[in-house]
């Protein structure tokens, strides 16, 4: 089953998201390759009265969990990871929580 890198910017992170998804993304996808498949943004859109604690999140996707940990592994990695925390200055005003997850299931 596929993993997933989430990535999730708080309430008041304030995204810049033309330059999220028109810049940081597609040059993030080119330096988590060959392994991340595709990727996706979402917004958060909660319903009345309900608060939602995330403001834009990232699903990022993976053929598998050690994928994703090769790609952190991987020697190349590192100008990578500062070029990430560097570029994300440019877009949000706070840093985001990341975590993984593994897909148990999918319907139609």
């Amino acid at each position: 089953m596929p993993a997933i890198l989430v990535t999730a910017y708080e309430k008041g992170a304030e995204v810049d998201l033309d330059y999220y998804i028109n810049v940081h993304m597609p040059k993030a996808f080119s330096l988590f390759q060959p392994h991340c498949k595709s990727w996706r943004v979402v917004k958060a859109a909660p319903a009345p009265g309900m608060d939602d604690p995330y403001e834009v999140m990232t699903f990022a996707e993976f053929d598998t969990v050690e994928d994703i940990w090769a790609t952190y592994a991987a020697e190349s990695f590192a100008p990578v990871a500062q070029w990430i925390e560097e570029d994300a200055k440019r877009y949000a005003k706070t840093k985001p929580k990341a975590w993984v997850v593994v897909e148990e299931g999918r319907g139609a």
